[in-house]
């Protein structure tokens, strides 16, 4: 079932898209999106709208939004294809999937639906995580923030210590985990 948004024809404007009432969108236990053919957020449910308000997140799904709409608008993407993809967010991951609708002329129509959902048991606890790297409570929470993409900077933030420890701290870490680079360390937590 294709979701239709409500659209306001007055003719000294524009048509503009005013919300999706249909109780559908709601039902969807996911947060879902509709983004239009530039990218921009047309209708979404409240999960998702609850998903937007946090930057980190908003980030992930615009990144995924706008190379998506870039490809489809230049005709790299049939309708109906879709892509995911995995992030890492608090202690656990999600998968971004991103599915190609196409657009229909000039209309802000949904040109991409974006749907988000949690990666159950994928992210271990910090107790499993100490006990199989051998790490500190405070290597820990240095490692849940490495896969989260934070930059030494804003660890010492999160550890209210500096920069050059926290620096210490990741490469700890990146060393306990056998890696040798942060880039892996949200991959590494995937692992049985």
């Amino acid at each position: 079932m294709r979701l239709s948004p409500i659209v306001d024809r007055q003719p000294e404007r524009p048509p503009l898209v005013l919300s999706l009432s249909e109780p559908a969108l709601e039902s969807f236990p996911h947060p879902v999106g509709f983004f239009d053919r530039l990218g921009k957020l047309l209708v979404a449910n409240r999960a998702m709208e609850s998903v937007m308000s946090n930057p980190p997140l908003a980030s992930e799904i615009e990144t995924l939004a706008s190379t998506l709409v870039a490809r489809g608008n230049g005709a790299q993407l049939e309708k109906g294809r879709a892509e995911s993809r995995r992030f890492f967010h608090g202690t656990r991951f999600h998968d971004l999937r991103g599915t190609w609708l196409g657009f229909d002329g000039d209309e802000p129509s949904p040109a991409l639906c974006v749907t988000m959902s949690e990666v159950l048991g994928s992210s271990p606890s910090e107790f499993d995580l100490r006990r199989r790297f051998n790490l500190t409570p405070r290597q820990a929470r240095v490692a849940f923030a490495l896969a989260e993409g934070c930059t030494n900077n804003e660890i010492a933030d999160l550890l209210g210590v500096s920069p050059h420890t926290a620096r210490h701290h990741t490469e700890s870490v990146l060393s306990k985990m056998g890696i040798a680079s942060r880039a892996e360390v949200g991959w590494t937590l995937l692992k049985p």
